[in-house]
């Protein structure tokens, strides 16, 4: 394995966890509405 293939997989995990992380704290409406609706299945 080469080191720019580790930086590229390491980059994506970061980009992943971030996505997930601002989708969480930015989109609470969402998130509540999301968990909500699977409650009540």
């Amino acid at each position: 394995m080469s080191f720019k293939q580790d930086l590229i997989v390491i980059n994506l995990s970061i980009l992943f966890f971030i996505t997930i992380i601002s989708l969480v704290s930015g989109n609470n409406f969402i998130a509540s509405a999301f968990v909500e609706s699977h409650q009540y299945h």
